[in-house]
This record gives structure tokens, C-alpha cells and sequence, in this order.
């Protein structure tokens, strides 16, 4: 396969149309086929992975790091699909708590410094806090 692809790349082809090329010919192969047939699974299994991250979950996880890593959890064994969703689950659940108990509002703080005639700044306004 990678002959192939540096010998459409001589011929004038880009890396781009290449990449397009793999990516269909993964999706259009039979997953019982004895030479594609587990890269074309685990191809899917991470992009399902990958769009439950992204569009289901709606992708709060920005570290790099810590995608590849689950990512790299996923084989062509169709288990590891579930895992890879739990852990963006724990990790994303974990991720809003944190924001959440970083938005905090009081309504207390609040009406304590209009009671003072005070002005919030502008970082006690982003914080609510």
C-alpha cells in the first residue's frame, strides 16, 4: 500500500488525494477480506469512537494526548469500541463538574457588594464568584 501511494505521489497525485483514496478504499472493503479486512475494522472502529467524541458528546476533551491515548485503545476487537466510550464519558463527566464548580455563582457575594454600592470587576463578572 505504501508503494502504491509514493508511486500515485510521483505521478502527481497529493498526499491529500491519497489520504481520501486509503479512507475510501478502508470504508468499501469487507471486514471478512483475508489482506484489508482488519485495518478496514479498526478504521471504523476508531472513527465510531471518534464521532462519539465529537458529535455525540459534543468533543469538551481538548487534550490531544489523552484522545490519541483512548484512541489508541481501540483494535479491531469490536469490546474495545465500549471501553474507548466509557472512558470519554468519565473523563467529560469530569471535565464539567470542574467547569461547573469553576462558574460557580453566589447569590450572596452578589447582593452583598450591590448592598455595598461596589462594582464587580470584570473578573468577579466572568467568575460569578
Amino acid at each position: 500500500m505504501i508503494e502504491f501511494i509514493l508511486t500515485q505521489m510521483k505521478a502527481g497525485k497529493t498526499f491529500g488525494a491519497m489520504i481520501v483514496w486509503g479512507i475510501r478504499t478502508l470504508v468499501n472493503v469487507d471486514h471478512s477480506n483475508p489482506v484489508w479486512g482488519n485495518a478496514a475494522k479498526l478504521f471504523n472502529h476508531r472513527v465510531e469512537v471518534a464521532k462519539y467524541h465529537s458529535i455525540d458528546r459534543n468533543g469538551i476533551i481538548t487534550d490531544l494526548a489523552t484522545l490519541q491515548q483512548i484512541l489508541s485503545g481501540v483494535t479491531v476487537n469490536s469490546e474495545t469500541i465500549m471501553t474507548a466510550k466509557a472512558a470519554i464519558d468519565r473523563l467529560q463527566d469530569h471535565s464539567c463538574m470542574r467547569i461547573q464548580h469553576l462558574n460557580t455563582f453566589h447569590l450572596d457575594e452578589a447582593l452583598k457588594n450591590k448592598k455595598q454600592g461596589s462594582v464587580l470587576s470584570s473578573v468577579q463578572e466572568l467568575k460569578f464568584a
